[in-house]
């Protein structure tokens, strides 16, 4: 989980501490490659740490004659991590890590075109390989072995029209704990 105990919900936010965030994309050719970060002090009332998160990505994207290959890789960092354990009065592998990251590369390949040439429909096997870790260097405390996780999928989405996916896939999920297993999921999506 990292940093996602530290937002705050909705309603309930409040804007005391502004951050920086900034994003570059060059397009051309049916590709996109980028990078994006992101900083800001994340203190909360009453703490006496006073936390930064700060966020780095490269990530991209081709498509072409079908296929679709997308890649994203993220860094990030929580400086005073320790200080803001004992304030949370976390101990031992509930200590937060000072720093985090991971990323995926997923290919997938629009089978429908090459069957039925010119239907509206999309059937897209693919595949995707993911690794993160959520705990990384922490002080005063131990890394928790089940944040270091690995995920290779592999799946089908079907397209009935080009705002609807139905997916279907396996992972295989693996940790350095070795405490996770693999699972289904079927999934449906509408984008409106």
């Amino acid at each position: 989980s990292a940093i996602r105990g530290g937002r705050q919900e909705g309603v309930r936010s409040r804007m005391t501490h502004p951050v920086l965030v900034g994003r570059c994309d060059w397009s051309g050719a049916g590709t996109t490659l980028g990078l994006s970060a992101y900083t800001g002090n994340a203190a909360q009332d009453g703490l006496a740490a006073t936390p930064r998160v700060t966020l780095f990505d490269l990530h991209g994207r081709a498509q072409r004659d079908g296929f679709d290959l997308r890649a994203l890789w993220v860094r990030g960092r929580l400086a005073d991590a320790g200080p803001l354990s004992d304030a949370l009065g976390l101990v031992g592998g509930e200590r937060l890590g000072e720093r985090f990251g991971g990323g995926y590369v997923e290919l997938s390949l629009d089978l429908a075109q090459d069957l039925w040439p010119g239907s509206r429909w999309g059937l897209q096997p693919y595949a995707r390989y993911e690794v993160y870790d959520t705990q990384d260097d922490v002080p005063g405390g131990a890394e928790g072995p089940g944040n270091a996780r690995t995920i290779v999928t592999a799946g089908i989405a079907v397209r009935p029209h080009p705002s609807v996916v139905l997916k279907l896939d396996r992972q295989q999920r693996s940790n350095d704990a070795r405490t996770e297993t693999g699972q289904w999921s079927a999934a449906l999506g509408w984008l409106f």
